[in-house]
């Protein structure tokens, strides 16, 4: 984190204005304008909007006090401040979240993890399969389980040609996922 010294933060602040009175209640608005910006965006850290506007602030102060060294002028402090906020929010999406998940609090520890996940829905899977009779379940099962020259025999087994049992996989499959989606709508219910 930037550390900004005194003689940057009063030239800072001579900037805002010449009154010091005056340029604290610009400092604070200036802060409350980019509370309200960084607030509005997708952030990064769990940190969030006062991490990145004290940042912003710091970093404003330091290019101001390199600008006057150089004898630059800056005209409109208020669009400089805001172009440095632009440069803090890319350059925190740019980087990869460095919080841990004991960082975050708790509301939002219950996120479900993707095996979880997976594990649902494989027994929603298992549960329609167990819906559908036994003869389309393992017509099912058996298709999933060979190969293409294995499904073309499996074809011949049952007096069908290779079509026709693609089109009834195909039916059972549908069968299949109505079955999982009614499952799932009750589960949430």
């Amino acid at each position: 984190m930037l550390q900004v010294t005194a003689d940057e933060f009063i030239r800072f602040l001579a900037l805002l204005s010449p009154d010091w009175d005056e340029a604290g209640r610009v400092y604070e608005s200036l802060r409350h304008m980019l509370l309200r910006y960084f607030e509005r965006q997708t952030l990064p850290t769990p940190a969030g909007a006062d991490q990145l506007a004290d940042q912003t602030l710091d970093r404003a102060a330091r290019a101001v006090e390199r600008r006057a060294d150089a004898g630059m002028e800056i005209f409109n402090i208020h669009a400089f401040v805001y172009g440095v906020a632009r440069n803090i929010l890319r350059e925190a999406r740019r980087k990869p979240s460095s919080y841990l998940v004991e960082d975050l609090p708790p509301e939002d520890m219950d996120i479900p993890s993707p095996q979880m996940e997976v594990d649902r829905r494989l027994e929603a899977l298992r549960e329609a399969l167990s819906e559908l009779p036994e003869s389309d379940r393992e017509l099912l099962l058996n298709y999933y389980e060979s190969t293409k020259p294995m499904r073309e025999d499996l074809a011949k087994s049952r007096g069908e040609s290779i079509a026709v049992l693609r089109v009834r996989i195909q039916r059972l499959r549908l069968r299949l996922a109505r079955n999982m989606r009614k499952l799932e709508k009750k589960d949430k219910a």
